[in-house]
Order: structure tokens, then C-alpha cells, then sequence
């Protein structure tokens, strides 16, 4: 039997994982995000500019990334996100080893290959193909 809309929509699909922070004294929620928060995210490490040539080109843009992605995932007990936009900032002036720490978290409860963001980003080793040998 086929769903119908109000079942597809009704239906809670989203994980969460409660993740221990000692350095900061407690825990935190780290959730699944949407496809409209997944979406804004990756389109939020990256930037688009005009080269010389008129051309709209991508250009990978790693500040904060970790914070950014967390402000997506890290929400209250009742599944409010904590952080917004505006404090992307401030979060990523706390312990970059926590942060990537719950980073690599979140990654991997939103399936989300860090080899992808690392690439967006422009971070990645580039790769011999067999041309180049």
C-alpha cells in the first residue's frame, strides 16, 4: 500500500545522539538535519564570485566550517536548534578540538562524507587519474 502524504509527513525520520562534552561540563544533542537544512549547509561552504572574466565561479569557503555545520545539528531537548546564524562566529572561537570532535559526529549521523565537505571546501588531496601518470 502506497503512503499517502499526511503518513509521508507525519513520520518522524530524523536520528539524534547524545554526545558527552567534557571540556565543556555536560552534553550535547547532536541531530539529523533536514534536506532544507542539509542543503543550506553545503551550500554555505561555499561562495560564488565573478572572476575577471564575468564568469560566476565556486569557490570553497572553509571559515568556521565545523561551527557552521553545528549550528545546523546541535539542538535542545526539545529539538530546537541552539545556534543561528549570527552565532556561527562566537561558536567557532570555542576548542577547535571539540568542535571537531562533535563535527566528525554530526558528519557521521547525517551520512555526510568528509571527504565531500572536504572538497567543497577545497581542502581535499587532488587525485592522480590515470592521464596523469
Amino acid at each position: 500500500m502506497a503512503l499517502t502524504r499526511d503518513q509521508i509527513l507525519g513520520i518522524v525520520d530524523r536520528k539524534q545522539k547524545v554526545v558527552d562534552v567534557p571540556e565543556w561540563g555536560g552534553e550535547v544533542i547532536i541531530k539529523e538535519m533536514s534536506g532544507a537544512d542539509r542543503a543550506e549547509y553545503m551550500a554555505s561552504i561555499i561562495k560564488f564570485e565573478t572572476n575577471e572574466k564575468g564568469e560566476v565561479v565556486a569557490e570553497p569557503d572553509p571559515a568556521n566550517g565545523d561551527a557552521k555545520l553545528l549550528s545546523y545539528c546541535l539542538i535542545d531537548e526539545d529539538g530546537n536548534r541552539l545556534f543561528t546564524r549570527d552565532d556561527i562566529e562566537a561558536l567557532g572561537a570555542k576548542n577547535g578540538e571539540v568542535l571537531e570532535r562533535l563535527a566528525n559526529e554530526a558528519l557521521n549521523l547525517n551520512a555526510i562524507d568528509k571527504e565531500a565537505v572536504d572538497d567543497a571546501k577545497g581542502e581535499s588531496e587532488p587525485t592522480q587519474n590515470s592521464d596523469s601518470i
